[in-house]
């Protein structure tokens, strides 16, 4: 599966070719998330490129792109930031990780 990632409102695009065969796996994966993960790939420690940081991190492979692909051929598409504002929308649904004491939650419209 490959899903377009914009990282922080348009600072890095990637495709990201997951290590997931089916939408199914590619969901329940981030509904169990760490938050924690994501804050260690978009703000890295160290001279680690984001790229690699992010494969080590989450599996698959990331390579950079364009903006103007954020439209373009993909099976979903990711915002990465924090852990309260992140997302994954695929299908119909946006799913937002899984906070301790939070209101946000997956959504299917």
């Amino acid at each position: 599966m490959r899903i377009i990632v914009e990282e922080e409102y348009g600072y890095k695009y990637y495709m990201w070719t997951t290590p997931f065969e089916n939408t199914e796996d590619l969901i329940r994966w981030w509904n169990g998330v760490n938050p924690e993960s994501i804050t260690k790939a978009v703000f890295p420690v160290g001279a680690e490129t984001s790229g690699k940081n992010h494969q080590r991190i989450f599996g698959g492979s990331w390579l950079p792109c364009n903006p103007e692909d954020i439209h373009g051929p993909g099976d979903g598409y990711m915002h990465l930031h924090t852990p309260e504002d992140s997302y994954l929308e695929i299908g119909e649904g946006r799913y937002f990780v899984d906070m301790e004491n939070s209101d946000e939650h997956s959504t299917v419209s």
